[in-house]
C-alpha cells in the first residue's frame, strides 16, 4: 500500500511555460514537474512516481524531464515504464495491462492525463475504476494541464511564451461524479447505502476546504443526507418499525436541503438527487399507515423479503392497537391483538369449533368490526404463515418455496393495500355486526 503518481508522456517538443498549480507557478516544459513538486513534497521512499513513454517519447522526453525530478530532490524514487504507440485495440489492452500492473492493493493513485494520445484519458480513467474494485486502489486526483488555455500574466500583454500562465485543472470532482453513480444506483438497485456513505465521508471534508463560508452548512447536509440513507437502510435491514417513518423523513428532508446546496457544490448530483428523492416524495408525517405501506413497497422493490412480510404484519398491528386504544408497544397487548384475527380467520372454517383464548377474548368482538372484509381477514392469516414459514427457514410442513414466496406474498400485499388505502376503507371501516 502506497501513494502512486502515474502520468504519460509524448514525444512532443514540449515548450517552457509557467505552470500554476495551487497557485504556485513554476517555469518548466513539464507539467509533471509543477504537480509532483506539490502533490509529492511529503511523500517516502516507499512511493512511487512512474511516467508511462513509448520509446519514441522516452528518446525524446525522459532524460530532460528525468533531470527536473532530480532537480526537485523528492523524497520518492521516479521511473520511466515503457507502452506501446497505442495505435489499435490490440496495444491499448497492452497499456491497460501495463498500468494496471503497476498498481497494487490498497494504493491511492494521482493520474496526471496531460499528455499522450486523446484516448488515454478515457483509458486512464477506465484503469483507475478497475482498479477501484479489483485491487481497491484510491483515486488521489486526477489532473490536466491545460496548455492551450494559457494565458498572459495579469499587466503583462508583452510577455514571452515561458512567461504565460498554464493553469492546471483538478479532474478529481468530475470523476467522482462517476462514483457517486454507482453509489446511488447501488442504492436504488438494493437499498445498501455505504457507497454513498463512504463518498460523503471522503468528499464532504474536500468540499468545505475549497467552499466559501456560507456554503460549509450546505456540505454538511450532504453529509447528513448520507448518514440519513444508512440509517433508513439499516432501520429496513433490521425492522426498525418505530424508526422507519423518521428515518424516511430525514431522507427527504436532507434530500431537499441536499438538492439546494448541490447545485453550487457539485452540480451534477442535482439529477442523481432527484432519483432518490422520487423514492420519498410520498412519506408524511401525518400518515403512519401509509408510510408502512411506503416501507414495505421499498423491500419488496429491494428484495428484503422477510423484513417486508414482517414490517406489514407488525404495522398492521401497531394500526390495530391505536384503534382499539391499547399500547402499541405492549408486546402482550400485540400478541392478543394477532391471536384475536387470528381465531377470527379460523372460525371461517367449517372444521373450526375452538373457542377464543383468555388473552385474546376481549378483543375477537371489537376487531371483527374493525377487519374491514372476509378477504382482508383471510390475507392477514396467509401473511402471518408465510412470516412463520420464513422465521423458520423453511422447517416446517408444507413449506412455501423460494420461486413461490415473493410472488405469494406480493399478491396478499396487493390486495391489502388495495383494500386499505387504495379504496380508502382504513380511516373509515363501516361497522359490523359479528
Amino acid at each position: 500500500m502506497s501513494k502512486k503518481y502515474l502520468a504519460f508522456l509524448g514525444a512532443n517538443a514540449y515548450k517552457l511555460s509557467t505552470y500554476i498549480f495551487r497557485e504556485q507557478p513554476l517555469r518548466t516544459p513539464y507539467v509533471q514537474a509543477a504537480l509532483t513538486r506539490i502533490l509529492c513534497q511529503d511523500w517516502t521512499a516507499n512511493d512511487r512516481i512512474l511516467v508511462f513513454t513509448t520509446p519514441k517519447a522516452r528518446e525524446k522526453n525522459w532524460g530532460a524531464l528525468s533531470e527536473e525530478f532530480q532537480r526537485l530532490c523528492l523524497p520518492c524514487p521516479h521511473t520511466q515504464i515503457d507502452i506501446p504507440e497505442g495505435g489499435n485495440e490490440e496495444s491499448l489492452w497492452e497499456i491497460f495491462d501495463t498500468v494496471l500492473q503497476t498498481m497494487e492493493p490498497g494504493d491511492d493513485i494521482i493520474f496526471d492525463v496531460t499528455y499522450g494520445f486523446r484516448s488515454l484519458p478515457m483509458l486512464a480513467l477506465i484503469i483507475l475504476n478497475y482498479a477501484k474494485f479489483v485491487k481497491n486502489c484510491a483515486l488521489a486526483g486526477m489532473y490536466y494541464g491545460a496548455y492551450e488555455a494559457r494565458q498572459a500574466p495579469q499587466g503583462k500583454p508583452d510577455a514571452t511564451d515561458a512567461e504565460y500562465e498554464t493553469p492546471v485543472i483538478d479532474l478529481t470532482p468530475l470523476v467522482n461524479v462517476l462514483d457517486w453513480t454507482v453509489g446511488i444506483d447501488r442504492f436504488l438497485n438494493t437499498g445498501d447505502a455505504s457507497v454513498v456513505t463512504t463518498l460523503t465521508e471522503k468528499q464532504v471534508y474536500r468540499i468545505l476546504k475549497k467552499t466559501r463560508d456560507h456554503n460549509k452548512q450546505e456540505a454538511e447536509n450532504l453529509k447528513a443526507m448520507a448518514r440519513a440513507l444508512s440509517n433508513f437502510a439499516k432501520n429496513c435491514a433490521t425492522c426498525r418499525g418505530k424508526e422507519l417513518s423518521p428515518s424516511a423523513l430525514q431522507v427527504k428532508h436532507y434530500i431537499e436541503t441536499s438538492l439546494r446546496a448541490s447545485d453550487e457544490l457539485i452540480k451534477p448530483l442535482t439529477p442523481l438527487l432527484e432519483k432518490i428523492q422520487a423514492h420519498f416524495t410520498m412519506f408524511n408525517p401525518d400518515d403512519e399507515i401509509r408510510n408502512i405501506f411506503h416501507v414495505v413497497s421499498w423491500c419488496r422493490e429491494h428484495h428484503l423479503i422477510q423484513q417486508s412480510i414482517t414490517i406489514l404484519e407488525e404495522g398492521l398491528i401497531t394500526d390495530f392497537c391505536h384503534k382499539l386504544g391499547l399500547n402499541p408497544d405492549d408486546y402482550r397487548k400485540r400478541q392478543a391483538v394477532s391471536a384475536a384475527i387470528s381465531f377470527i380467520a379460523q372460525s371461517k372454517r367449517p372444521e373450526a369449533r375452538t373457542k377464543p383464548g383468555k388473552n385474546c377474548a376481549a378483543y375477537v368482538a371489537p376487531l371483527f368490526s374493525l377487519l374491514p372484509s372476509e378477504k382482508f381477514i383471510s390475507n392477514f392469516d396467509r401473511l402471518r404463515n408465510m412470516r412463520n414459514d420464513i422465521n423458520h427457514a423453511g422447517y416446517i410442513e408444507n413449506y412455501q418455496r423460494a420461486d413461490k414466496f415473493q410472488k405469494a406474498f406480493d399478491e396478499i400485499f396487493e390486495e391489502i393495500q388495495q383494500e386499505l388505502l387504495v379504496n380508502e376503507t382504513w380511516d373509515s371501516v363501516v361497522m359490523r355486526s359479528e
